[in-house]
């Protein structure tokens, strides 16, 4: 097991105007710091404190410290979760898939997504991994439903959450396998093509939903054992009030429902980070009860904060600082998947050792009263059944006569 909270790494936009110090900050091992001032007194200059900071950093090293350890983690059978919130414009898809302009394929310039696939099978060739399974799925919450990135056609009202034994799935969506990095990059093309984007007052193509890339990943090593993890990829829509957007319209509306479940998310933040919490507001919205087992508990999450570092965004550069500090509040006790696909939610409903052998002893016994009953039964029935005891194999007749003394 590994016991610990989120991490969250801030990460910031680089500056219209160097001489802006609105926003600072220090990124040493220590403890990252990020200092933001509003205003000109010390009243208004607030300090908080991350997992890292980034500022100016490449791509490359982006995916270093916020990705690479959790995919590893995945590929030896545990579960993780890389989530990017912010405000519109802040750098969340650039962060997760790469400049809007530029092919995913890029190696300098692509962004967490295509990084974490290419990582996934060069590992699995090092390794040299006898056998593995990787599927997918990409779906995005546009106006609080569901709609599958990959066959965009699938009506919505057919797609739906379920849950069982606290395993979270999603119904009628397509998982296509994949055997090499080239063929899953092309289905996060694919979805990236179908996502929905619109302008407004912050961004000319702005994400107007939130988005969700998962690769579940089983192995088999030599000795024959099988592990099994899924790494969940989250895009959320932006962060700020929608009536800074300037939105109009179908905009707006959208803007609405992402503020709408982006509180949602923020309760359940709440509610987790509070130790003997008696209720957590799962669903309240599609995405939190999509995103029940990818926050805490049984998985590895982090989340990178992206904000502006501009005077001008103050306000909401604090309210993604404030969110993401409760996030760090949150824990995480995750495990190891063994056992194969099957199992990649499994250790999160085991029974006690004693529970286990008292639900056997009573199912044993529920079948046995059952097969009392049918044997006494022919019993009773006498005359043309007087010959089905004849017919019972030798170790079902003495079953039946032990029955009986019963």
């Amino acid at each position: 097991m590994v016991r610990s909270t989120c991490k969250v790494v801030v990460r910031l936009k680089p500056k219209d105007d160097p001489l802006d110090t609105a926003v600072q900050c220090i990124d040493n091992t220590a403890e990252p710091t990020l200092l933001v001032r509003k205003g000109a007194d010390d009243d208004g200059l607030y300090q908080f404190s991350f997992t890292r900071v980034l500022n100016a950093t490449s791509q490359g090293y982006t995916h270093e410290v916020c990705a690479r350890e959790i995919v590893t983690s995945v590929l030896d059978g545990y579960n993780g979760t890389i989530m990017a919130y912010g405000q519109t414009g802040s750098g969340k898809t650039y962060t997760m898939t790469g400049p809007e302009n530029v092919e995913l394929d890029d190696s300098e310039m692509q962004g967490v997504m295509p990084r974490a696939i290419n990582q996934v099978f060069r590992e699995l060739k090092r390794r040299r991994v006898p056998d593995f399974k990787v599927s997918v799925t990409y779906v995005e919450i546009y106006n609080e439903s569901f709609r599958d990135l990959l066959v965009p056609e699938t009506k919505s009202s057919d797609i739906g959450v379920s849950e069982r034994k606290n395993v979270v799935t999603l119904k009628n969506v397509s998982t296509p396998k994949c055997s090499t990095a080239a063929e899953a990059m092309e289905i996060l093309k694919q979805g990236q093509h179908n996502r929905h984007v619109a302008g407004h007052g912050l961004n000319v193509r702005s994400s107007r939903s939130h988005t969700v890339f998962t690769l579940w990943i089983e192995t088999i090593d030599a000795d024959g054992a099988s592990y099994a993890g899924k790494l969940n990829l989250v895009d959320l829509a932006g962060s700020e009030r929608y009536t800074k957007t300037g939105a109009e319209g179908s905009v707006a509306k959208e803007a609405m429902h992402i503020n709408k479940s982006l509180t949602f998310l923020e309760q359940v933040i709440i509610a987790l980070s509070k130790k003997n919490a008696k209720h957590v507001p799962y669903r309240s919205s599609k995405l939190t009860h999509f995103l029940k087992d990818s926050v805490g508990g049984n998985c590895q999450t982090l989340l990178v904060a992206c904000v502006w570092s501009e005077e001008s965004q103050l306000s909401e550069t604090l309210s993604t600082c404030r969110f993401a500090q409760r996030m760090m509040q949150v824990t995480v006790d995750a495990q190891k998947n063994k056992g194969g696909m099957s199992s990649v939610h499994g250790n999160l409903f085991k029974l006690d050792p004693v529970m286990q052998q008292y639900l056997e002893q009573m199912t044993a016994a529920a079948v046995a009263r059952e097969k009392a009953k049918l044997y006494a039964e022919f019993g009773r029935r006498g005359g043309e059944e007087e010959g089905l005891a004849d017919d019972l194999a030798p170790q079902e007749f003495l079953e039946l006569e032990e029955l009986r003394k019963k």
